[in-house]
């Protein structure tokens, strides 16, 4: 401001240039040179205060900025992450896209059908049926022939995941001494009909079996008019134990590769299933009727370990072979398996001339121990890095010391679980001389710092492993575990850790039936989802924990040499062995704690692990309670007769007869579950012999301290003492009136089934089961005479006098109008006029709309398949869907359904074509989430 105060005095005195030159040069005037140096002054502060302003507004930019980069850091997880899950979202969309246009692709393709279908009936009704003719594909001919042959057979056990599963471990040459062997050659290429390859355990018979296999495809593999079939039975495996399954299974694998053959079957077997026939029956029409006729169709069958079949079916079988060298069918089969008394006498008194023999010893194994080693060497991951000294010093130990090849196999698996090369040597120089020392070996070093939970564990696991009547799933070890010990341990981690030389898993599937399983249970949970989402057991289900053990893997012993040596009677190695008694008494214990169980409403984790262990327990608990008395009775012949004597402590011979009373008393609706699993086999196990050796049971119970015996359980005991042959009939009681409540065809034929079989062993001899006779054997000629009259739907035959017997024998079990509904629909499909009557005494005592609407709509659906009934049919539908139907519930989707198309079906054939349109709408509707039912309803 002085400044210019002093610029302005300058301008008023008219001297503006002597201002500019005193402010340029600073003398002449003092006051302007002081105003001038505080401009200046003020200046220089100014531009180190705006300096300093931005050294502190730099450094908070950067303390800014730092955060904002954190932020921007985690931002960018955030979004990394948002994306990931979109990307899955938008996968998860397409897959589901893929499967939607599968499923339109399926619709269109009914409609093609329907269109095609249409076309036809035109072509018809102008006299062109000839064209229609020609355009049919010939394909389809063959899918129907094919769809009718495994109806016929239905679903017998697969033996391809055996098969597969010695693909997988088979060595290249270790076979060749075999094909140079002339009985061999002679069988595969001469008059020999039978060969059996036989031999000690361990020595690659099964694996024998497979190259046989493998080769003779290969041999026939452009020869149309010959069919190459299997079957590997299996001691450890219930159903791989029946020769009838083999047959089907056979049959199934026949038809597969013959077309002529399949097209024979087809023509005379149509909408028939020979999954209960006989055996007789079953051989008759898988064997003799496709290969009696004079024909070059031939057929080379391949059967392992029969010895390990039921052994009455399995003398059955041969007889039936023994016939086809006299009716000369070109059939040639090989045995293979370990001695066997069943083929020893066959060779010996029925076809000496026709069987040839080939012993196997170690010594001729020993041709592929090279071969093996070669193999293991390179495929075994941690044998596979040992040294070329650590390697040859193995091979020399196989080969000195002559051991077959399994348990070659054996022991280089054993030495690869060691790891490293120096354990393994020292392991090598200890090794002992048979299998049955080794594994004692092997269980005793898994056995070493053992905890006792998994002590308990792992002996609970192995006795089951070895005494269960099929393979435990992974999933029923799992439960196992948990229901008996509280806790459970990897079962993974141990089988490719500690237990590694004892345990594996191996899957029930082979890869494609995996893939269809996959599928179909994906499409199962879409349609619950979308017709149950509130249902509680769905929810329930949701919850549980994501990762599920897969149920069709198996758990079981690494070869069954080793199951063998774990069932053995003298139990060696104490700390994981069980003895034969007590591994069936836990198991047959542990079958009745499972099936009388009450059913809680909580979902607990033992209530889970009940549930499901129930389908193994529904159908074995009889078995294991045979095998018990069988291991501890005892029969002596002396001079007064026979004797028989309990060789069981008295806590376990009362616990044994207290477990099978509440399982025969039917505590807690026992039959429910018996029912829910189907397991009728449980009734085919008590068969002859077994009421009197629980009369022995029961008596010894009584006889035993009183301190260990209820009231109860004595009352019982005394009465199975007096009829041991009724001790199951409250099952039957129970049973019956199940099937009193049943609404649908299946279920209650099966729950009448169920209630026959359990009624039936009343009738049973109560006395010793009879010595068997020298001439027990089975012949074909006499089973011939014997089954004249045989026919294998005499039983459905005897239906409505059973039924009249069941209703006789439980009087107090009221009919009402829902049992007169049961007893007919276990009449429909064999006798549909008595199933009327039973329809009309239920619907004369029907009370509620539902029952009424139950009633008329079976009958609706039953006069439906009577000729000349339409329109009584029809009547019927339309008085049940008239009904009140607010109050049915989804049981009755079946019955609301059937009464829709029967509608449905006359409408459309009486030309109402709108209102069958709306009844098939309305139908469609009832199962709007399964696309499988909606599908039959729009291809009408």
């Amino acid at each position: 401001m002085v400044v210019f105060a002093i610029q302005t005095k300058y301008m008023w005195e008219g001297r503006p240039l002597k201002f500019l030159h005193t402010l340029v040069q600073g003398s002449g005037d003092a006051k302007l040179s002081a105003a001038y140096g505080d401009v200046t002054t003020a200046i220089s502060r100014l531009s180190r205060a705006n300096g300093l302003m931005t050294v502190r507004n730099t450094q908070d930019i950067k303390t800014l900025m730092g955060t904002l980069g954190e932020k921007v850091d985690f931002i960018h997880e955030e979004m990394v992450v948002y994306f990931q899950d979109q990307g899955r979202r938008i996968e998860a969309g397409f897959e589901l896209q893929e499967l939607n246009f599968q499923q339109q692709h399926a619709s269109l393709a009914s409609i093609k059908r329907s269109i095609k279908e249409l076309r036809s009936q035109l072509a018809q009704d102008n006299n062109a049926e000839a064209t229609a003719q020609l355009e049919k594909d010939v394909a389809t001919g063959k899918s129907m022939a094919l769809n009718v042959a495994k109806q016929f057979f239905g679903t017998p056990p697969n033996p391809l995941a055996k098969f597969k599963e010695l693909r997988r471990s088979f060595v290249a040459g270790t076979d060749s001494w075999l094909y140079e062997d002339k009985k061999y050659q002679e069988w595969q290429n001469g008059e020999t009909n039978f060969l059996w390859i036989t031999g000690e355990p361990g020595l690659g018979k099964t694996h024998l079996a497979y190259s046989i296999i493998e080769s003779l495809r290969r041999k026939t593999n452009n020869d149309p008019q010959s069919s190459v079939a299997y079957y590997f039975f299996q001691e450890s495996n219930e159903p791989f134990r029946s020769v009838k399954s083999a047959l089907r299974s056979i049959g199934l694998q026949v038809v597969n590769q013959n077309h002529k053959l399949r097209e024979k079957l087809a023509s005379v077997a149509s909408e028939v299933s020979c999954v209960t026939w006989s055996l007789f029956n079953i051989w008759q029409w898988t064997i003799d009727l496709l290969y009696k006729e004079p024909s070059n169709d031939r057929l080379f069958l391949v059967i392992d370990s029969l010895e390990q079949a039921n052994p009455d079916e399995a003398n059955e079988l041969l007889a039936y072979m023994e016939g086809t060298v006299d009716s000369k069918q070109k059939i040639k089969v090989v045995f293979t398996g370990n001695d066997s008394e069943i083929l020893s006498m066959w060779r010996e008194y029925r076809v000496t001339n026709h069987l040839a023999t080939i012993l196997i010893d170690p010594s001729t194994a020993q041709s592929g121990i090279m071969k093996l080693l070669d193999s293991r060497f390179e495929s075994l991951p941690r044998l596979s890095r040992f040294s070329d000294y650590a390697k040859a010093e193995i091979a020399k130990a196989m080969e000195v010391r002559k051991y077959g090849l399994q348990y070659t196999d054996r022991i280089l698996q054993y030495l690869d679980c060691k790891g490293l090369e120096r354990p393994a040597m020292r392991s090598l120089t200890e090794l002992p001389g048979g299998l049955p020392c080794f594994y004692n070996n092997v269980l005793t070093t898994c056995s070493h710092d053992l905890k006792e939970q998994e002590r308990s564990a792992l002996k609970l696991l192995f006795a089951w492993i070895a005494f269960a009547e099929r393979p435990l799933i992974l999933e029923e070890a799992y439960s196992l575990l948990k229901l008996k010990l509280g806790k459970s341990i990897d079962l993974e981690m141990e089988v490719t850790g500690r237990s590694s030389s004892i345990l594996d898993m191996s899957s029930t599937l082979v890869w494609e039936e995996r893939i269809q399983e996959m599928q179909r249970k994906a499409v199962v949970q879409k349609d619950s989802n979308v017709e149950s989402t509130s249902d509680g057991g769905a929810d329930k289900f949701l919850c549980r924990d994501k990762y599920q053990p897969d149920s069709s893997l198996l758990v079981h012993f690494q070869d069954n040499t080793l199951r063998e040596y774990m069932r053995a009677a003298n139990v060696s190695n104490s700390t994981l062995q069980t003895s034969p008694l007590l591994s069936h008494v836990d198991i047959f214990t542990t079958c009745a704690e499972v099936l009388c169980s009450p059913e809680e409403p909580g979902a607990s984790e033992e209530t889970e692990a009940r549930q499901i262990l129930e389908k193994y327990a529904a159908n074995y608990w009889m078995a294991h309670f045979k095998h018990i008395i069988d291991i501890a009775t005892s029969k002596k012949d002396g001079l007064e007769g026979e004797t028989y004597t309990i060789s069981a402590p008295d806590d376990l011979v009362v616990r044994v007869m207290q477990c099978f009373s509440i399982i025969s008393s039917n505590k807690n609706d026992v039959v429910k579950k018996l029912l829910q699993h189907e397991a009728g086999i449980c009734y085919d196990d008590f068969d002859e012999g077994v009421p009197y050796d629980i009369k022995l049971w029961a008596q010894k119970a009584i006889e035993c301290s009183q301190d260990l015996l209820d009231k109860e359980m004595r009352l019982w005991a005394q009465r199975a003492v007096q009829n041991p042959a009724q001790v199951l009939q409250p099952l039957a009681r129970g049973h019956v009136i199940h099937w009193f409540t049943e609404i649908h065809e299946d279920t209650a034929s099966r729950a009448f089934k169920l209630a026959w079989k359990a009624f039936a062993t009343r009738e049973l001899d109560i006395g010793p089961l009879p010595e068997e006779k020298d001439d027990s054997w089975f012949y074909k000629e006499n089973d011939a005479e014997d089954s004249e009259d045989d026919d294998d739907t005499s039983e459905e035959e005897d239906i409505p006098s059973r039924e009249q017997e069941l209703i006789s024998a439980f009087e107090d079990v009221e009919v009402g109008p829902s049992g007169y509904r049961a007893m007919g629909l276990a009449l429909l499909s064999e006798w549909p006029f008595d199933a009327l009557e039973q329809f009309t005494k239920s619907l004369k005592l029907c009370k509620t709309d539902n029952d009424i609407f139950a009633t008329l709509s079976v009958m609706a659906g039953c006069l439906q398949h009577i000729d000349d009934q339409d329109e009584d049919a029809y009547d019927m539908a339309c008085q049940a869907l008239a009904l009140d139907r607010s109050c049915l519930n989804k049981e009755y989707d079946d019955l609301l359904h059937t009464a829709l198309i029967v509608r449905a079906t006359y409408e459309s054939s009486h030309d109402m074509l709108e209102d069958a349109v709306k009844s098939l709408e309305e139908a469609m509707t009832v199962y709007s989430g399964d696309q499988r039912k909606t599908s039959r309803d729009f291809s009408m």
